[in-house]
């Protein structure tokens, strides 16, 4: 994260690599447009989701492994941090 966007790093899916020569999936969103993130996990599932809702009224989802669910939470911490003292 900077101080203007998020940026999401995934590792992309084995069928997906022939295609991918840059090794994963970028995607930057402008802090601007995240209104707010919220984590829920699925302890059947060992998942944890990060919540992306947009101003827009928008979302967007992304599923994490379990074990990445502190690093979310400091995410999370980060951008409360980072709009709060704008």
């Amino acid at each position: 994260m900077t101080e203007e966007e998020l940026i999401l790093i995934q590792e992309p899916k084995i069928n997906e690599t022939k295609n991918n020569k840059r090794g994963g999936i970028w995607q930057y969103i402008a802090l601007s447009k995240i209104n707010h993130i919220k984590i829920d996990s699925n302890q059947d599932h060992n998942t944890s989701h990060l919540n992306i809702h947009f101003v827009n009224q928008n979302s967007l989802r992304i599923d994490f492994e379990e074990a990445k669910e502190i690093e979310l939470y400091k995410i999370t911490t980060e951008l409360d941090y980072i709009k709060n003292s704008r």
